[in-house]
């Protein structure tokens, strides 16, 4: 009986072994689950992935913009807030960075060519302003709350009808405004300059630029642009005199 219960435990054994060699064996043959195939991303993809990423990065900025505006700076006329000596016309003082890149030309060039054909304004002098007010950043916003490429104050977009952080709504405003300054001082371009800086009643009350350093500075470099654009290019001296004859 004991001899019986010996072989019995024998085969038990034998049969677990071999019911667990072929269950290693089995998943070890197993293959690996298929991994798939990384998917190429064309230049195509990668370009509408940065616009769709930059636009959601603009909608943003925008979003935070309007809720401080709102919540911080109150609603009054255009640049009629007091002057500060920390204020620059080339470089404005923030409410937050940019989230946006400055405008390159390609793009800014038909929206000022446009304003400046509407409204009968040099062109030169629009991409003047643009350059001193926002240095080409569509999404910048001073701590004045003045807002986008020509810096509207929001109580002045909202009289023209203007999106401020739409570029092609802010120059269109922008412009409008600089031609009823020019309109007013009747096409004196540093008097309307000074108005769009500093606001119409400073330059009446001081019968002139308003001796503001921030007007100053800012009308003084404006028309240095504007005469820069006029002058002609110095000819290539290594080109030598003309020899055209007749």
């Amino acid at each position: 009986m004991a001899l019986l219960n010996r072989q019995s435990a024998t085969t038990s054994l034998l049969l677990l072994f071999a019911t667990s060699a072929v269950a290693g064996l089995a998943i070890a043959q197993t293959p690996p689950p298929a991994q798939a195939a990384p998917s190429e991303t064309t230049p195509a993809q990668k370009q509408r992935a940065s616009i769709e990423a930059m636009r959601a990065s603009v909608e943003k900025q925008k979003a935070a913009v309007r809720t401080q505006v709102k919540t911080n700076v109150p609603a009054v006329p255009f640049f009629t807030s007091a002057w500060q000596a920390s204020i620059s016309p080339i470089a404005p003082t923030l409410i937050t960075p940019p989230a946006c890149n400055p405008m390159p030309e390609s793009q800014l060039q038909p929206l000022i060519a446009e304003a400046a054909h509407a409204e009968g304004v040099d062109p030169e002098l629009i991409r003047s302003v643009i350059h001193r007010e926002s240095a080409s950043y569509p999404c910048i916003v001073s701590f004045r709350g003045a807002m986008g490429l020509m810096q509207l104050m929001p109580a002045t977009a909202q009289q023209l009808g203007a999106d401020p952080l739409d570029p092609k709504q802010n120059v269109q405003a922008g412009v409008k405004y600089l031609k009823q300054m020019l309109t007013r001082y009747n096409g004196d371009t540093r008097l309307a300059l000074a108005a769009y800086n500093a606001g119409p009643g400073r330059v009446d009350s001081a019968g002139g630029v308003p001796p503001i350093p921030e007007t100053t500075t800012y009308v003084d470099a404006i028309m240095a642009d504007l005469e820069s654009s006029k002058t002609p290019a110095p000819s290539d001296p290594a080109s030598g005199p003309s020899t055209n004859q007749e």
